[in-house]
């Protein structure tokens, strides 16, 4: 196609001079900023259906500002007890699995718990026999006490000071009962979500492991208290799970939608699961639980 040229003048008064053979050509279109047209009123296709029409349904079904995203996770119950005797922890690995108190634990740690470096379960029971001892781990330079439970390494950092056996054994089963139960979202394909505005239970489906409760409370610290509930105790939460007061039966719970709560957006990399109990203690049950995740598509500055 031959471009459009604009009259040239050979006046002598134009100040433009070219050492070439000729002069650069001078066209409609050099120069020129053309504005995306966004009003589309009364503007039609060939077929003549409405453009205006046609844009307002292809961003109510296919660019919508906000990406809904639903993924399934499900807890670990690692049938483990720990229990304490006055003097001695023990930790019973009821699968008969293996326990191990890695060489990598600190002598203070080893100590408080009671328990000497490389000791290895026999049948799956592993006891402190040397006996609690208090400590105070404030202001300790990464001090832990690393567990091998079936392979996996948890490493218990400790910061605080200990100054009886039962707090000792709150910080292990707080440790040893949710670390299987962290969500790591690169296992989805999904890397370093960022700009999460919501995030929301959507069904569960849980069985009892004791006729003592009939509900465990879904905790998720990292999810901003904005997208939580409050439990009796004050503590936010993601949602409360019903279960039957058997070990026998599932339940599945569909919580009621309503009008969603969104956050300041946040970077979303993992989540870890806790289960409380009425009581507000951590318990382990085995549960699928579906999230649904909101995501800004854009960022506040860009919108």
């Amino acid at each position: 196609m031959n471009a459009s040229f604009l009259p040239s003048t050979d006046s002598e008064d134009n100040d433009y001079s070219s050492d070439s053979s000729g002069d650069l050509p001078q066209t409609h279109n050099i120069g020129v900023k053309y504005d995306v047209q966004k009003d589309y009123t009364d503007e039609r296709f060939l077929d003549q259906s409405r453009k205006d029409k046609y844009f307002e349904l292809r961003n109510e079904l296919f660019t919508k500002p906000i990406e809904h995203r639903r993924i399934f996770c499900k807890t670990h119950h690692l049938n483990m007890t720990i229990t304490e005797d006055g003097t001695n922890i023990t930790i019973t690995h009821n699968d008969a699995g293996t326990i191990q108190i890695s060489s990598d634990s600190h002598s203070h740690a080893l100590n408080c718990f009671g328990f000497t470096s490389g000791q290895t379960s026999v049948g799956g029971v592993l006891t402190g026999t040397t006996g609690f001892t208090a400590h105070d781990f404030t202001g300790a330079t990464s001090e832990s006490l690393v567990v091998i439970i079936d392979s996996a390494r948890i490493d218990i950092p400790l910061t605080s000071n200990i100054t009886t056996i039962a707090e000792a054994v709150q910080i292990l089963k707080h440790t040893l009962t949710t670390f299987k139960n962290t969500v790591n979202l690169s296992d989805y394909k999904l890397y370093d979500i960022s700009n999460v505005i919501g995030f929301e239970l959507v069904r569960a489906v849980a069985i009892n492991n004791t006729t003592h409760t009939h509900f465990a409370d879904v905790q998720i610290s990292t999810i901003p208290h904005m997208a939580c509930k409050l439990n009796e105790h004050g503590i936010p939460i993601i949602g409360r799970v019903f279960m039957y007061n058997d070990i026998t039966n599932y339940f599945i719970n569909e919580p009621i939608s309503t009008e969603k709560n969104y956050f300041t957006p946040i970077v979303l990399n993992d989540f870890t699961i806790n289960l409380l109990d009425p009581n507000n203690e951590l318990i382990e049950l085995e549960m699928v639980l579906e999230f649904e995740v909101s995501i800004l598509k854009q960022s506040l500055s860009q919108r």
